[in-house]
């Protein structure tokens, strides 16, 4: 058994179904689509502990907005890698129910764990079909925690809501005091830097 193969072939069989529908076209274990102001990306990340009898593979979810590289005076990618993205999870924080890690062994059924899959992969798929712009992710994350407010304070900024992005900042500099940010460092960082004059 080459569970690596096996892995990459239940990740392709789950997605292939829901990516025709929704629109998506698949470049190895990645999947794009533009949808709105957004360009939206599923991604199976294999583990860099697999092996030929055991592998695993985690799937994730990002998006990068469009408003987000005009703030920053950047072209617009057609294809972003993941980690390139402005929102970025893990499929399991998307989908109650999800498990962290999606593995195969000589004992797993393939049948099953592929139909689990894209039941799971299709879920992610409502919310990213839910958020085809910076307001729409503001309404369907809370995005309180950690760097989340940074890129909350750029939707707000981009949405007209520059109180908001300013209220964030700050929440985020405080929060992150301990690393050496300051408020105005981090403004020109998020490309908020009008910001400094409120």
């Amino acid at each position: 058994m080459d569970a690596i193969k096996t892995l990459t072939t239940v990740a392709t069989a789950a997605m292939k179904p829901i990516a025709k529908a929704g629109g998506f076209k698949k470049k190895e274990l990645t999947w794009r689509r533009r949808h709105g102001e957004t360009i939206q990306v599923l991604n199976v990340q294999r583990s860099h502990g697999n092996t030929a009898s055991e592998a695993s593979c985690y799937v994730n979810v990002a998006i990068s907005f469009d408003a987000l590289y005009c703030l920053g005076n950047r072209p617009i990618p057609e294809e972003p890698r993941e980690y390139e993205c402005h929102y970025r999870q893990r499929m399991e924080h998307l989908v109650p129910g999800a498990p962290p890690a999606w593995s195969v062994d000589a004992n797993t059924d393939e049948a099953a764990l592929t139909a689990r899959l894209s039941a799971d992969l299709a879920r992610a798929i409502a919310f990213l079909d839910a958020v085809d712009s910076p307001a729409k992710l503001l309404q369907h994350e809370v995005l309180d925690e950690g760097s989340g407010l940074f890129l909350r304070a750029q939707l707000r900024y981009v949405t007209g809501d520059p109180d908001g992005a300013l209220a964030d900042v700050s929440q985020g500099v405080a929060l992150f005091a301990d690393r050496g940010l300051t408020l105005g460092r981090q403004l020109k960082v998020l490309h908020l830097a009008p910001l400094a004059s409120r």
